[in-house]
């Protein structure tokens, strides 16, 4: 009986609010580029990328998940080298 119900919720969510989910995943993208950026170099907060590429891969499919984790890395990317981040090497970049 549980497993139904969480199934339904699942599906319901998959179906429903599908568009919803990808906008609200890629402002929060951005809106973690802008904290990355204003934490500076001192602070790493990479891992919480995975917030909203789990919540793509999980809710629309496999290849939203794919472009929702290039689109974080490369705002995270870029949120490090405007905020002056140095890398021992330039190759570490890429």
């Amino acid at each position: 009986m549980k497993r139904n119900i969480a199934a339904g919720v699942n599906e319901r969510l998959k179906q429903k609010f599908k568009p919803h989910l990808i906008t609200s995943a890629f402002v929060l993208v951005l809106m973690l580029g802008v904290v990355d950026y204003a934490t500076g170099a001192e602070l790493n907060i990479s891992i919480f990328y995975l917030l909203p590429i789990s919540l793509m891969a999980w809710f629309v499919n496999r290849k939203t998940g794919i472009l929702s984790s290039i689109v974080s890395a490369a705002v995270g990317l870029t949120a490090d080298l405007i905020a002056g981040h140095t890398y021992l090497h330039p190759m570490i970049v890429y």
